[in-house]
């Protein structure tokens, strides 16, 4: 069983021990193709701005994956896991209250 540690009077409000964000970027060429995404759980987004900007959204998992659109090809620039909304529960419990203190 995981136990965590007490929180903190920090500005989010989380134990010290919880995770809100992981981003990484390739040190080599990672092709969107070969990450072999479940195409039911990621959805596929293309920007105006830049226009060759794509993400692979997974809202259930809070993964998204960041590409750039080169010759045909989707490289991967990063993969960000970021905290879901069933993570706010591992939220302190004053955490609000606590921010808003001078």
């Amino acid at each position: 069983m995981r136990q965590h540690l007490p929180c903190n009077k920090n500005l989010r409000g989380t134990a010290n021990d919880v995770v809100l964000r992981i981003s990484i970027s390739p040190q080599r060429v990672l092709l969107v193709h070969n990450l072999r995404l479940d195409k039911s759980k990621y959805k596929r987004i293309q920007r105006d701005h830049p226009e060759n900007l794509v993400l692979y959204l997974n809202s259930e998992d809070g993964i998204t994956v960041e590409a750039m659109l080169n010759d045909g090809c989707e490289e991967v620039i990063s993969i960000v896991y970021q905290a879901i909304t069933k993570d706010r529960e591992l939220r302190c419990r004053n955490a609000k209250t606590a921010s808003k203190k001078p």
